[in-house]
């Protein structure tokens, strides 16, 4: 983790990062990760699909709301192309990634909670699909519901399917 240092024009460091590799610390308190950085290189390789693998110059992780608003707002003041990745489900190219642009990944914001009394869950949006599985493998209580989700990238869960019929 870096400590990130406040600069009065994030559009400037922006685009000046984009055109020379520089990691743009622009006041952001998310991390910001360039190609050479295992961070990187890490979320790349959690995309399920291959066809889904395309390089953006950098990837900025937002670790609150507050994070994502000040990284969609630095980015369209410059002009930047940007893409947000959620789960990262989705297996066209481009659908959540930015090739030569920016990603902004919200894996940092992941999250499952469920709430006994309500019966309601609160699904981070970074969160990936095997957080619901999950949920419903262990806790089951949502008679004819199902699970609406598979293939996620993980040694364990290939191909996972749970039906809750209970």
């Amino acid at each position: 983790m870096f400590k990130p240092i406040v600069l009065k024009k994030p559009e400037v460091i922006f685009a000046t990062a984009v055109a020379t590799g520089d990691k743009p610390r622009n006041g952001l308190q998310a991390q910001v990760l360039l190609p050479v950085d295992t961070g990187y290189t890490d979320g790349q390789d959690s995309y399920w699909s291959n066809g889904a693998k395309i390089k953006p110059a950098f990837i900025v992780r937002p670790r609150s709301a507050e994070e994502v608003s000040a990284a969609v707002k630095a980015l369209v003041a410059a002009g930047e192309k940007f893409a947000i990745r959620s789960g990262g489900h989705t297996q066209w190219a481009g659908s959540n990634n930015m090739e030569g642009g920016v990603t902004i990944d919200l894996s940092l914001l992941n999250w499952t909670r469920f709430d006994e009394a309500s019966e309601l869950v609160d699904l981070g949006p970074g969160g990936p699909c095997v957080n619901i599985c999950r949920a419903w493998a262990c806790c089951c209580r949502w008679p004819g519901w199902q699970c609406p989700c598979g293939r996620q990238r993980s040694n364990q869960l290939h191909q996972l399917h749970i039906f809750c019929l209970c």
